[in-house]
This record gives structure tokens, sequence and C-alpha cells, in this order.
């Protein structure tokens, strides 16, 4: 699979603790997630020629699994998120980025390309994600598309134009998380299965053929583009801090929708999921992001690859 994104070091502040620097981003959880689930990945990223770029690359490297392809756009520095973790453990963020990216190149036979965070809406990188999927359209080898908003707003500057570029993304996706904070944000005011809906039946062309709501501590809901639903509890878990538990959860996503189908029909495949594949693929992600929630960071758990 292709993951294309930014990664970052975030700086997680806690009361009472020393500052931690840690390597994060939300394509760059997705990335390792998979590889520690045993994919074969490609990470299409930007990094600067400084210490936290070597973090990086340190983490890309050591992540146990099928070694990661790095496709690496060289700035002038490497993003940096100040996480502030609350006394409920949600995370406040404050964000330094240059997020440019050169053209990507699929690698061949690519089964799904996964795009998020700012680094699909952010110019000028933005645009090279937009270029990248026109172009998989056209791939001999049909991969799935998968998007993740995850909206950053004081990256995105004015809503309406950020809201545009998330609403093409969505369109041109087959599979579509978002969270609850998300829709706040790009649906302001509506009721978020609501506004799940409207993304469904207002997207240009096919649209998304999977839609997932995350609700937090309410679990998560799905429905596909012909109408099944589906939705589970979230897990009960201590919470130590929520960094990476949606990128945990996508993880846990994309590792049930590639299991067990064709690559060549898994497109279509999803149109048939009914309300029992929406909930094993809802559990599959839950599973990840409960875990996720009970350390410090993204992801600090063990995987598939980890296991073995």
């Amino acid at each position: 699979m292709l993951v294309v994104g930014e990664s970052l070091v975030d700086v997680i502040m806690t009361p009472g603790a020393a500052p931690q620097q840690r390597p994060g981003g939300s394509p760059f959880n997705v990335a390792l997630g998979m590889a520690r689930s045993g994919h074969q990945v490609t990470f299409a990223t930007a990094l600067g020629q400084d210490p936290q770029a070597d973090l990086i690359r340190a983490a890309l490297r050591e992540t146990p699994g099928p070694p990661i392809t790095l496709q690496e756009t060289r700035v002038n520095a490497t993003a940096r998120a100040t996480a502030t973790i609350g006394a409920d453990g949600d995370a406040d963020y404050d964000f330094a980025v240059d997020w440019r990216l050169n053209p990507v190149q699929p690698p061949a036979g690519v089964e799904l390309v996964h795009v998020g965070s700012f680094g699909a809406v952010l110019e000028p990188g933005s645009r090279a994600v937009r270029q990248l999927l026109h172009e998989t359209r056209q791939l001999p080898s049909r991969p799935l598309v998968s998007y993740d908003p995850n909206v950053r707003p004081p990256l995105l500057g004015d809503p309406a134009t950020a809201q545009h570029r998330v609403s093409r993304l969505v369109a041109h996706s087959d599979i579509v998380k978002v969270s609850e904070q998300d829709l706040a944000w790009l649906a302001p005011g509506q009721d978020p299965v609501t506004a799940l809906t409207d993304w469904a039946d207002s997207a240009t062309g096919a649209g998304p053929a999977l839609l997932v709501l995350t609700r937090g501590s309410e679990g998560a809901y799905a429905r596909t583009r012909a109408g099944a639903q589906a939705e589970v509890a979230a897990p009960q878990v201590d919470v130590v801090d929520t960094i990476g538990a949606g990128d945990a959860f996508m993880v846990g996503l994309l590792a049930a929708v590639l299991s067990g189908t064709d690559p060549a029909g898994r497109r279509e495949a999803l149109d048939q999921w009914d309300s029992r594949d929406l909930t094993a693929a809802l559990m599959s992600g839950s599973e990840r992001a409960g875990a996720s929630l009970m350390g410090s960071g993204a992801m600090p758990y063990p995987f598939r690859a980890e296991q073995a």
C-alpha cells in the first residue's frame, strides 16, 4: 500500500512531567501501523535535515514488519506538533509546518492508497496529493483510496476553502473515516450521522463505498453506499492520552478491508458488505484504538508482525 501525508515530531506536554519528543503525524502513524500489521508500505512525506527528521527516519527504519519504503521530499524543517495533554487525556495541538511534496510515484501493483490529515489539504503539498489521486484512477491495479480528514483547524485557513477541498477528497475516495470533532468543524450544527449521509448522497461520481464515523467514548458507526449500517460501543479502557487513537482505528479498519478479499474485487466487495461485515471492521478499528488509548503517544502496543 501507499501512504501519503505529513510526518512530524510530537512534543508531548503532560502536567507534572518533562516534555517528550516522539515521532508522529496521522499518515506516519498509519504507515507504521500497517507495516507492523504485516503489510508492505511505501510512505511519501516531507522531512527536514534535522534531528527531528532523524528520529522519524529511525522509527520508519526500525519498526517491526516488512521494511517501509520512504519517498522523501526535503523541506526546510521537519514539522512539529506541541501536544498539551489535559486531565481527561485529550490533547490540544499547536503546529509548526513546512508542507511541500514532490510528485508521488505509486509502487507497482499498489492495492490501497491512503491519504489524510492536513497534508491532503494544505498548500502547496496538497497539489501533489490531488494529482496522485487523479492518476490513481488510471492505474491497472485499480487501488482503493482511503481518506481520513483528521481536521486541524489552526492549519487550514479559510474554513469554506478547506471544507471544499475536503469534500472533493471525499468524493474521490472509496473509504472515508471521520470523527465527530472533524464533522463539528466541517459541517457545523449538523447531526454527525446526517452529515455523513449528506456526504455520501452529494458526492460527485461514485463517492465513498464505506463511510465510518468515530464518536470517542460513544463508539463508532459505519454505513455503505448501498445502505448497510452498523455501530459498536467504545472499548472500556483507562485512558492515558488520545494521541494517535484515530490513526490506530484507521489501521484496524484498513486491515479488515484488506483481509481475505481478491484485490481486483475489493471495490465491488465493499458494496456487498452487510451489517456483520461492518461490525467486524468497526471492532477491528475499535480494538486498536482502545489499545492506543492505554499508552502514551501513538500506537504504544504490539502488532501481528511483532507477535509472530
